[in-house]
């Protein structure tokens, strides 16, 4: 039997307002769970007017694209009972399916609203250099005290008070916008004087942007490995271990935004077999021909005491941070392509000075 010219715009009506519908329902449910953990933000950080700001910001916006999500449910709704008169048996599981859902997660926010807060599972306290959210086993970097706003090298340690640092920023307003990535926020950093920061263990961190209030003189920034950030941009420069970069060029790991990714040119070495991160315990990056300005807190190695770093692995000549320089610049010509054109360009010559650690 052929279909009649209304049979098939009733056909038509169904199909689009089923697309439309479960598309939107998708949506909705996605604004609705935005909607739930801004909320839950909200209520279990009364004391940070700062988190609960940024939350009610991001409610407000769900709310929004939830609203204009429902206006288009209502339009798929319109165009699904049309096309009842098409097929009255599938007409109506689709409107239940989509019906339904609604109601749901309308009735999800609704009880999430009106439950109370759940007691919250940190403690906020200052720890020298930072600000830092404590939990059962571990702790994030909220932001910096004074005392670390004003100092020009900021190192990000492993453990703080014995408790593993997981996050320079937190978790729970990131949680609130974007449920999916689960990124961190920026970490609250108000400092014109600090230059470099330095991470101890490759933990998690906002990267794609400078850290907020932080100023021009922040230049370098670095980080032991790429596992994590393989293609995050940033507007300072990113220095990692000497094989570690090189590794993740000869695998081809960056494809986008590598030109503010470097070698460091400085690399201390625990100096003995066995060493955790492939030997290398701290790096830094500095002009060639200049001293060291920062020098890395001692490292430690059970049973043995530091004897100071060395020019050579067998520990025979002492690197003297008072007198001895990096190597001076030397540049060599390489083709460079700029603009779709070949072009021949000057370039330093990457140079690293490696330090060893001697134990006694």
């Amino acid at each position: 039997m052929r279909e009649t010219p209304n049979n098939k715009s009733y056909k038509i009506c169904f199909i689009i307002g089923s697309i439309i519908g479960f598309v939107a329902v998708a949506c909705y449910i996605y604004a609705s769970i935005m909607v739930m953990q801004s909320i839950w933000v909200y209520l279990n950080y009364p004391s940070n007017a700062a988190e609960r700001f940024d939350a009610a910001i991001a409610m407000m916006v769900a709310l929004a694209i939830a609203v204009y999500i429902g206006i288009v449910i209502a339009v798929a709704i319109v165009l699904v009972c049309i096309g009842i008169k098409w097929n009255k048996k599938a007409g109506i599981s689709v409107l239940s399916v989509i019906i339904a859902a609604v109601l749901l997660m309308a009735s999800c926010v609704f009880a999430w609203k009106c439950c109370p807060p759940a007691k919250s599972s940190y403690s906020e306290k200052e720890v020298g250099d930072f600000v830092v959210w404590v939990y059962d086993d571990y702790c994030e970097i909220y932001g910096t005290t004074e005392v670390g706003n004003n100092k020009k090298y900021l190192v990000i340690p492993e453990y703080i008070d014995g408790v593993r640092v997981d996050a320079l920023g937190v978790r729970s307003l990131a949680g609130a916008i974007d449920m999916v990535s689960g990124d961190v926020t920026y970490p609250r950093i108000e400092s014109d004087v600090i230059e470099k920061i330095y991470f101890e263990s490759a933990i998690d961190f906002y990267p794609w942007l400078n850290p907020q209030n932080i100023s021009v003189n922040f230049k370098k920034l670095f980080y032991p490995g790429i596992e994590k950030y393989p293609d995050a941009t940033s507007s300072f420069k990113m220095y990692y271990p000497r094989a570690v970069y090189e590794k993740a060029v000869q695998d081809e790991i960056w494809s986008t935004y590598s030109v503010n990714k470097h070698p460091a040119n400085i690399s201390y070495y625990y100096n003995y077999e066995g060493a955790e991160n492939d030997g290398y315990y701290f790096i830094d990056d500095c002009d060639y021909g200049e001293k060291i300005e920062y020098i890395p807190k001692d490292p430690e190695r059970e049973g043995y005491t530091f004897g100071g770093w060395y020019k050579e692995s067998e520990c025979i000549n002492e690197w003297d941070f008072e007198v001895d320089t990096l190597p001076e610049e030397k540049k060599e010509e390489k083709e460079v392509h700029l603009n779709g054109e070949t072009v021949k360009e000057e370039v330093a010559v990457y140079q690293e000075t490696i330090l060893y650690a001697k134990w006694v």
